[in-house]
Formats: C-alpha cells, structure tokens, sequence
C-alpha cells in the first residue's frame, strides 16, 4: 500500500515545495555563489515546477485509471467465470480491450484481440458488424499487454516511469547550464520515446539543438551570464519554436486530427521559449512568427473543435490553450507574459475538466469562455487587451473570435447536446460506462471557480512579478494593473486605458444593488 501511494506522494511533495520556492524568489532569483551556473531559480522556474507537478499528477491519474481495468481472458480451468458481455462494455471508459469471440465448439471460447463480439440478444450470441472493422474500444493495449499483471515489478515500473521523467524536468527548470539542461530534455525524450512513437525523442532533441547552438554562438554555457544573449540567432530559435510546436501536436493539427500534445514536454518547451527574454529581447521577425503561429493555432484549433465529437472537446481545448500561450509569448509585453503565464495554469484544469467521458452536466460552464468571469474568460480578455494594448486590432479580433468558437464545444457539453452522437464511437462508449465520479465534478467546480477568484491575487503576488524578472527582454508595449474597484486595466505604450474588467468587489456592489432594487419592487408590490 505505501509503494502504491509513493508516486502521488512524491508528486504532491513537489507541487507543495514549488509555493515556498515562489515566496523565496519573489524579489530577486535564487543563485548560490558555489553553485553559479548550475543551479539558478526564479518565478519563471517556481511556476514551471508548480504546472510541471500538475501535470504529472494527472498523467499519474489517467495512467491508474487505465491500469485498475484490465482486460479479462476466458480461459479452462476452475477460474471465476467471464464477466457478461454487458458489464466488460461498462468498464471500457476510455480503454482499449479485447472482447471475446465464440467459437463453434461448445463450452470452449477463446480470447480474441481481433474481434468485437457483444452480442445484441440476452446470451451474448452476436456478430461483428464487418469482419475488417476495428472500434476504437477494441484495440489491443500493448503497453498493458507487456506490463506484469501484479507484483512489486509493475507498481515499481509504473512508478519509475513517472518519477524519472518529472524529476529530470524538474532539475532542468533550476538549472541555468546550457549543457546540463540539453542532457536532461534528452534523457527525457528517450524514457518517453518507443520505437513506434519517437515524437518526444525529436522534440528533445530539437529542444536541445537550439540550446547547445546557442551556448557555442555566445562562449558561454550558463543563460545568466552578461554575454549569453549574444549567441540567441535565428537558427536556435526557431529549433526551440519548432520543439514546442511539435510538442504541442503541430503535425496532428495541420492534418485536422485532435492534436495530442505531450504535457510535460509541452511545459519544458513553451519554458525555453520565455527563458529567451533572459538573454534579451526579440527582433521583430520572432515576434511575428510567434504571433502568427500562436494565433493560426488558436484558431484552427477553435475551428475544428468546434465541429467536433465531444469526446476529442478535451485536445482542442488544450491545443487552444497553447495557442493562446505562444500569442503571449510572441507578444513580448508584460501583458504577453501575464496571457502566457495565466495560461499555463489554466492548463491542468481544463485538462482534468475533460479528463473522463463527456457527459452532459452543468459544470462545464466553468471551463467555457463565454461565462463571464471564468478563468476561460478572463484568459480571453487578458488576450484581446494584450493585443490591443500592443496595437494589433486585428490580432485582437482574432483572439476575440477564437474564444467565441472554443465555447461552443464546451456549451454543447454543459447544455447537454452531443456532436457527432452517430458517428463517434468512442464517445457513444465513454458514455455506455457511466457517468464520471461525482468526486471529478467536486474538483473540477473547486479548481474552476478558484482559479478565476484567485485572479486578483495572482496577478500582483505571480505574474506581474514573473514579467518583472523578465523586463530585460521584454517592450513597453502593453501591461496590466489591478485597482481594487476598477478592475483589471490594460494600459497601451502611451499609458491609455484600451480594455478594463470589473473586479469582485465591483460585481458585488453590483449584485447587492440588484437585491435592493428586487426587494424595493417587492415592498412596493406588497403596498
């Protein structure tokens, strides 16, 4: 029982050690004298770890989930008798199982990855539809196929396959060495690499390409020296746009499949990318090139979510999500920064929001953009005043219409409407198994509706202080301010108001002077 609870321990550890790191680098970066140039932290690095650990725990989660219902094998001999065609099918969310198919000998069945036999009468006794056709939920798991069935060699592999990689990036998100931070994107491109997925194996090696290349352009190994930023060119990075791009499920997406990005790599990445402002700012050429990356993701992404079945709402989302990041980084304002930032830890939460079957329930209007004062929203807003605030209307317009478009998938889902109910498999069987835990809509309500009230909070106490540790890199085109009654301002280079959004306490002067009026309406009704 203690190996099994050792992961979400020691990823929990990790989550909890990144909110001191914050307090402790708050004003000015942590770098020891003895250790100059290996090991280096700041809010950049706080936040990295705090998402990083985020994101690991819901890999850990989703990976458990998967592991807790194997696949059932029909074999001779005085073992428990086969579970009815029926209850198999409910235990398939989000599986890929082997049904089992009868043959014409009597009393003798055989395990068949290759059939789909669940039958439409009460024995079971059906047929598959065509004898080449495979769904979705009947797909061989080979990774739980060559994983032990029990025993401490599982749980240890399971374990040793989500702590080697969390604790390499992690060390990678302290570390300021150009050399050290290749070696462990590399050693973590190949624990998550096969020889059919060699993916992370590219991107790290991308990754790392860009970092060495700029550690020999500028003589020195360690991005806090005075001379780094002279080595930062247009090869390295575009080899670091490139990794995050493809980390991000870039290919995928051009060929209008649900892009599905690789969340700890996604993080590293889109790190690299920001750590840039460290060594000095951007020539217009990245700037634009991000800009123009991050909003065609956006909204291409949006554009295809849209139409899509529910069950892929989840990787649209989050392929939006990191659009609207890349935005922020191509910004290169403080309010890009705060947009990039903000979305980060927006992340996890959309991503446990659609982490089970879709299913009809009234809490995703958290997670949609068109509620206002969600954290979607508010993510939206920081967007378009970010862009307007930069003097790029038509980015703005952009950013505006993506928001709207990534909502409607998400207000199907809480309005109860399934897209493609007749087409998509997958979801027609994530629905068959039953609805989610009612313990998944009490987090998703919790983290939802605490990450757009910790808003106010956020931003002085995390992201501003983030962009401020960045201003070396960055242009005073755009930032942001909280006045307590106002809101959130989004001021231009001029320091000309372009966007506001009303703060709590404005809304619940609203909401009370709203109750006074409806109970003097009452009063004068009564008299």
């Amino acid at each position: 029982m203690i190996r099994e609870r050792f992961t979400p321990i020691a990823l929990l550890s990790l989550l909890v050690a990144s909110l001191p790191l914050m307090l402790l680098v708050h004003d000015n970066p942590f770098a020891p004298v003895r250790l100059q140039g290996w090991w280096r932290a700041d809010l950049l690095s706080a936040l990295g770890l705090l998402v990083l650990a985020c994101q690991a725990l819901l890999d850990w989660l989703e990976s458990s989930r998967r592991l807790s219902q194997e696949p059932y094998r029909n074999t001779e001999g005085p073992h428990p008798p086969a579970p009815s065609p029926a209850s198999v099918h409910g235990r398939t969310e989000n599986l890929c199982i082997a049904a089992k198919e009868r043959i014409a000998t009597p009393r003798i069945s055989m395990s068949s990855p290759l059939s789909h036999n669940v039958g439409e009468g009460a024995g079971g006794e059906g047929h598959p539809r065509h004898p080449n056709h495979l769904s979705a939920t009947t797909r061989v798991n080979v990774l739980s196929a060559l994983k032990p069935a029990s025993g401490r060699g599982g749980k240890a592999s399971q374990a040793f396959a989500f702590l080697l990689p969390t604790g390499l990036l992690s060390l990678a998100l302290v570390t300021s060495h150009f050399v050290l931070l290749s070696g462990l994107l590399v050693g973590v491109g190949l624990l998550r690499s096969t020889r059919q997925q060699l993916g992370p194996l590219v991107v790290s090696l991308s990754a790392a390409s860009g970092l060495i290349l700029l550690g020999l352009q500028s003589g020195t190994w360690d991005y806090a020296a005075p001379l780094a930023g002279a080595g930062l060119n247009s090869l390295s990075f575009g080899l670091l746009l490139l990794a995050l791009l493809l980390a991000n499920g870039g290919v995928a997406l051009v060929r209008g499949h649900p892009p599905q990005s690789d969340a700890l790599f996604s993080l590293a990445c889109c790190y690299l990318l920001l750590r840039l402002y460290s060594l000095g700012p951007w020539n217009l050429g990245w700037l634009l090139a991000s800009l123009l990356l991050g909003a065609a993701v956006a909204l291409a992404a949006a554009w295809q979510g849209a139409g899509a079945p529910s069950s892929a709402t989840g990787a649209w989302q989050t392929a939006y999500l990191n659009g609207f990041i890349l935005t922020g980084a191509g910004l290169g304002s403080e309010a890009g920064i705060v947009l990039a930032g903000y979305g980060l830890l927006l992340l996890p939460v959309v991503r446990l929001g659609f982490s089970a079957a879709p299913t009809p329930h009234w809490r995703y209007w958290l997670l949609c953009a068109a509620l206002p004062l969600s954290a979607p929203f508010i993510m939206a807003w920081l967007a378009v005043a970010a862009a307007l605030a930069g003097g790029l209307t038509l980015l703005a317009v952009s950013l505006w219409a993506a928001a709207l478009l990534a909502a409607l998938p998400v207000a199907r889902l809480a309005h109860g409407q399934h897209q493609g109910q007749a087409q998509d498999e997958d979801s027609a069987a994530g629905r068959s198994a039953g609805q989610p835990h009612r313990g998944l809509h009490h987090y998703n309500i919790l983290t939802g509706v605490g990450l757009s009230l910790a808003t106010p909070f956020m931003l002085p106490g995390l992201l501003t202080p983030l962009a401020a540790q960045l201003q070396g890199g960055l242009t005073p085109f755009g930032s942001l301010e909280l006045w307590p009654w106002a809101g959130l301002i989004a001021f231009n280079a001029a320091r000309q108001p372009v966007a506001t959004l009303p703060s709590i306490a404005l809304i619940a002067l609203m909401l009370i002077l709203a109750a006074l009026c409806w109970l003097g309406l009452r009063l004068r009704d009564r008299t």
